[in-house]
């Protein structure tokens, strides 16, 4: 097992925290980040792609990315992710081609971590198995809410949630990219932008 400087643990901590709520051994510690290296991307870089079978789950330091797949050679937005959350695809967690594309839209830092291995460790280990789980389950919370703001919700009001949990990408993300993830045109977003304005 590896040991971590101080250095390399002020990037883990976020990760820990967010998934543990006591403190966990050192032998715990080990198991979870043994299998995990921390990376320094350019804005740009594609971590998983549509399609193809990848091996590694990414939590992200710094920095912003987008989850996107193809539909009739068109993107489509599916998500955003920002500091502190997990980048990567479900289907990879089962070996499976990923439904989706993953960009960084940022310079990044992120945590990468082997997830054949992190499998492995879930069986004799219940820190790993906890933690995966965790992961899993909030995967889950987000396909139902994001499957319930698609289905149910008009563009109109998809947009004020948008503006009222969301609103910093405004900053960070270009409004063509964040049209698709609402799931309306360009020009029905500068129409709602409008409307809010006025």
């Amino acid at each position: 097992m590896k040991e971590f400087d101080d250095s390399i643990m002020t990037y883990i901590d976020p990760f820990l925290k967010r998934y543990f709520n006591r403190d966990i051994t050192h032998e715990d510690l080990m198991v979870i980040t043994d299998n995990i290296s921390v990376k320094a991307m350019p804005k740009g870089t594609v971590l998983i792609k549509e399609g193809e079978i990848h091996n590694y789950g990414y939590f992200l330091i710094e920095g912003l990315s987008r989850s996107f797949y193809l539909k009739n050679g068109v993107e489509v937005n599916f998500w955003f992710d920002r500091e502190n959350n997990p980048i990567g695809s479900l289907e990879s967690y089962f070996g499976r081609e990923s439904k989706v594309s993953v960009e960084l839209l940022e310079d990044s830092i992120l945590l990468k971590s082997d997830i054949n291995a992190f499998r492995k460790e879930a069986e004799v280990s219940f820190a790993t198995n906890y933690f995966l789980r965790s992961v899993i389950e909030e995967y889950a919370q987000f396909m139902e809410q994001r499957l319930y703001a698609l289905q149910y919700k008009t563009s109109k009001e998809r947009y004020k949630y948008f503006l009222e949990n969301e609103s910093d990408l405004l900053r960070r993300v270009s409004l063509t990219h964040i049209a698709s993830y609402l799931g309306i045109s360009r020009e029905t977003l500068s129409r709602l932008r409008s409307e809010m304005i006025l």
